[in-house]
């Protein structure tokens, strides 16, 4: 099965500058998500894509239909809830404390 959307040009160019400044930041998911739409921009099928990017095919079914419901505000990733550490970053680099003696 093919998925074809069509973007403007500068969406097109947006998406670009995004998939560059994942590749600097080494955002990997950000990296594979921008290139799943960009796959799907040229009209190739899901199951190539899938293939290409070792990805499921719902998984490109479902950031194709995220950018088509939300846009680009779709490529924003949100950290996951959860509970805040118990310790402080100097902390953690300086654990286990018998590491410096």
């Amino acid at each position: 099965m093919s998925i074809r959307i069509n973007l403007k040009p500068k969406q097109v160019e947006k998406l670009v500058e995004r998939l560059h400044q994942a590749y600097a930041g080494n955002h990997l998911r950000l990296v594979k998500r921008i290139h799943t739409i960009l796959y799907a921009v040229k009209g190739r099928s899901v199951t190539d894509i899938a293939e290409i990017l070792g990805l499921s095919e719902q998984c490109v079914r479902n950031y194709v239909s995220a950018l088509v419901l939300k846009g680009l505000d779709s490529l924003a990733y949100q950290h996951p809830p959860g509970r805040s550490p118990k310790l402080t970053k100097r902390q953690k680099r300086d654990w286990p404390p018998w590491a410096s003696l």
